[in-house]
């Protein structure tokens, strides 16, 4: 089977649940056209499963979690504000 590079937009709040392929390997977050995004290596042909992601500012208190450890995908810095992103196990 092979794998695929898949784009997930995210919304600038501090948890959300997005829907994703399998992933093989999460890649990176940056701003594109003004919005962050997320970018991972997936199994397009697998089923979608939710996964837990955190937007976190500069500054702000880390969430509070019931999902477990998380991962700490990136930086990035979007017009005078600076994020960073962190995502749970898709489940």
């Amino acid at each position: 089977m092979r794998a695929a590079v898949f784009k997930y937009p995210l919304a600038l709040v501090a948890h959300q649940e997005i829907q994703v392929h399998p992933i093989r390997h999460l890649l990176s977050v940056h701003v594109q056209n003004g919005t962050v995004c997320l970018w991972a290596e997936v199994d397009p042909e697998g089923k979608e499963q939710s996964m837990p992601v955190y937007v976190v500012g500069t500054g702000w208190a880390m969430p509070e979690l019931a999902c477990g450890p998380l991962r700490f995908l990136g930086t990035v810095f979007l017009d005078e504000f600076v994020w960073h992103v962190f995502v749970g196990e898709a489940r």
